[in-house]
């Protein structure tokens, strides 16, 4: 099934009103008002979901505090999620997932998405907590 059909079919099931693909042909999907989501096609069958969490410090020197109590923080959790924290050259830290879509239902991808999402606000509530 493509990316379209697949979003197309989510939104009926949720009754959401139809959504469109940006002039790259990814999507934007906001949830609980807070996290933003993005599905992009990568390839023939598979689509990236990338959801961006924090914009950390610019410099390497001024980062380094931050991404260490990530790290340490999200350590325990990342054998359970299929999702993978990463930071990306702007010091972005973004939660990323590959799924391959060829042969999903829309309900299939409808629990994927949800996982995706709930892993997301996880790693949010992890890097968004104070103390060292």
């Amino acid at each position: 099934m493509k990316l379209d059909d697949l979003l197309a079919a989510f939104s009926r099931t949720y009754n959401l009103a139809d959504l469109s693909a940006s002039e790259d042909g990814s999507y934007q999907l906001v949830f609980d008002e807070t996290l933003n989501v993005e599905c992009r096609r990568e390839g023939l069958g598979t689509v990236v979901l990338i959801a961006r969490l924090s914009q950390l410090p610019k410099t390497l020197v001024q980062a380094r505090p931050s991404i260490e109590k990530v790290m340490q923080r999200v350590y325990g959790r990342m054998g359970s999620h299929r999702a993978i924290l990463c930071l990306d050259q702007d010091y972005q830290l973004f939660v990323y997932q590959r799924l391959s879509i060829s042969t999903m239902s829309a309900v299939i991808f409808s629990q994927a998405l949800s996982r995706f999402v709930n892993q997301a606000e996880e790693f949010l509530r992890l890097v968004q907590a104070p103390g060292p």
